[in-house]
């Protein structure tokens, strides 16, 4: 993919993008590639592991996958250790403490 490719994938707004969710996964997809997918546990009410594709990253993608997370959970989700340095930015962003587990 070059770059100038790259880049009109990732202007695709997120309204196009199409959600799954099944057991403890969410995944979010357009029609060429996965965006995103996020991982958690309702009964420890955490959210395991998040990952957005990096050609699609500060579009809110991130934010929409701790939102559909939360909703199949019906419970606000904190983040599972270990956290990466970004890891720990983007739940700052999002308002979330980065304490590692359910509380």
């Amino acid at each position: 993919m070059t770059t100038s490719q790259g880049a009109a994938v990732a202007a695709e707004p997120l309204s196009e993008l199409s959600a799954q969710v099944a057991d403890d996964t969410v995944i979010l997809r357009n029609a060429n590639t996965t965006i995103g997918y996020a991982r958690f546990s309702a009964s420890a009410r955490s959210l395991d592991y998040i990952y957005v594709n990096p050609a699609f990253r500060r579009r809110g993608v991130g934010r929409r996958l701790v939102a559909l997370s939360e909703e199949r959970c019906k419970a606000r989700l904190v983040p599972a250790a270990p956290l990466s340095p970004m890891g720990t930015a983007f739940f700052a962003a999002v308002g979330r403490a980065a304490t590692g587990g359910a509380g």
